[in-house]
């Protein structure tokens, strides 16, 4: 008979409320179970968690790249959209500019008419007045700007109804109810020496003389007597040829005939020939033969290419062209010259160029006369001229010491007038940040009608 062996007396669980409970927390073993065995982690899933990783690290870095890549080009395509709104408002700002210089060139012309005929009632007025008077162009004083122009006329036409609705329409805006300015400069072209007008046979007999006696002071010998980048030594009647060469219709060199003026351009740094033709912008004389930059800087100021005949305006033309006016037409002999390079004559063109500051010259006989005849200013009436002589009888006497020149009117002919009739324009509109400019070149006929001879959009 086998003895069995007793039992180990149950322990008493837990209860609570009549109820007995488990002796561990649902899915807690018993620690007096033996612990599950753990599987070890071998390198290759070490190795397979770690790409994992990185994989979801380049997810996200790549989404982040081509959110912000978006977001980039769409304020980029938003910017562009608002600068090139910008750019076509600042355009038509530009051509607003140029239209009132239109308008205020008309209001030119007919203040001139005015002034000719009342020609006769300005003599008898003071000195004062006649100064006023004589000084007065309209294109000098009155500026063209919108910022003005709005308080201008924002009085007269700001005052704009607005019309009923009619659907979507819109609706009428006061003036100068824009966004950004616009703003326009002139300059007198007709103060300068057209070169193209070396393709007319008269003119082009003045036109040499001008140029040379441009060139003639003795301050301009180093530029033409020193050898150029390219090798090139050009004298001062070798440089005028080369304009004339440039626009006459011939194949000749101006002066010699014989040669070719083509043979000047055959090199390897200037493949092309003479144009025998107008100068299309003042920029193009850099294509002729002998004119490099150190000659553009010191002559282009000079120079203009437009206008329909060989005329220089007295009132505003530089002191050095007024000067080259005087030696062109002066009545001298050879021997005689000399004193266009005494101090002397550069005490002469001061008392002109003061005396043309305050009163100007009203017609070409006028002009003639004070040259025949210096007449200087009162310091009393007005201070500052006389060419900083000096008082009263001392102001006489510095007077007759200068030099007194007679001009040949007949060879001179129509060369000189004393209005400007060709401007060059300079407009710009401007938006924001952005900004267009207009140059253009207008020749204002006689009776008001207004030629274009160049114009762009830059």
């Amino acid at each position: 008979m086998t003895q069995t062996k007793p039992r180990k007396p149950r322990r008493k669980r837990p209860t609570f409320l009549g109820l007995e409970l488990a002796p561990y927390p649902p899915g807690r073993r018993s620690s007096s179970r033996s612990p599950r065995p753990t599987r070890e982690v071998s390198e290759q899933d070490k190795r397979s968690r770690g790409i994992a990783l990185l994989m979801v690290l380049f997810m996200l870095v790549l989404g982040t790249s081509i959110t912000l890549d978006l977001q980039h080009d769409s304020r980029i395509q938003l910017q562009l959209a608002a600068n090139s709104r910008n750019a076509l408002q600042a355009e038509y700002l530009a051509r607003s500019g140029m239209q009132f210089t239109h308008l205020l060139l008309a209001f030119n012309s007919q203040f001139l008419r005015m002034k000719t005929q009342f020609k006769k009632f300005l003599k008898m007025a003071p000195p004062e007045v006649q100064m006023l008077m004589n000084r007065l162009q309209l294109w000098k004083i009155i500026p063209i700007n919108c910022n003005m122009l709005k308080q201008l006329f924002g009085g007269a036409f700001g005052r704009a109804k607005r019309k009923p609705p009619e659907g979507d329409q819109g609706k009428l805006y006061a003036f100068g109810d824009f966004k950004g300015g616009c703003s326009a400069t002139l300059e007198d072209e007709s103060a300068k020496i057209n070169l193209n007008r070396f393709a007319n046979y008269q003119d082009a007999i003045k036109l040499r003389a001008m140029l040379a006696n441009l060139f003639a002071p003795r301050r301009y010998d180093p530029l033409f007597e020193r050898t150029q980048a390219n090798g090139d030594a050009i004298n001062r009647q070798e440089q005028i040829a080369a304009f004339e060469d440039w626009v006459d219709s011939n194949q000749q060199v101006a002066g010699e005939g014989g040669s070719s003026e083509d043979g000047k351009y055959k090199y390897s740094e200037r493949g092309y020939r003479t144009k025998n033709s107008y100068f299309d912008s003042l920029d193009e004389i850099r294509l002729v033969y002998g004119v490099d930059d150190l000659f553009y800087q010191t002559f282009a100021q000079y120079f203009t290419v437009y206008g329909p005949t060989f005329r220089v305006n007295i009132n505003s033309a530089a002191k050095e062209s007024m000067s080259a006016l005087i030696m062109t037409y002066a009545k001298l002999k050879p021997q005689e010259r000399t004193i266009f390079f005494t101090p002397q004559y550069a005490k002469f063109l001061d008392a002109m160029m003061s005396y043309r500051s305050y009163l100007g010259f009203n017609s070409r006989d006028e002009f003639v006369n004070w040259v025949k005849q210096p007449v200087l200013l009162d310091p009393n009436m007005f201070p500052g001229a006389g060419g900083g002589a000096g008082q009263g009888a001392q102001n006489q006497t510095f007077a007759n010491e200068l030099p007194k020149f007679q001009l040949d009117t007949t060879k001179m002919g129509s060369t000189i007038i004393t209005n400007a009739d060709t401007f060059r324009i300079n407009t710009s509109g401007q938006v924001g940040t952005i900004e267009r400019r207009i140059t253009a070149v207008i020749h204002v006929q006689p009776r008001g009608k207004r030629d274009v001879y160049f114009w762009r959009l830059h």
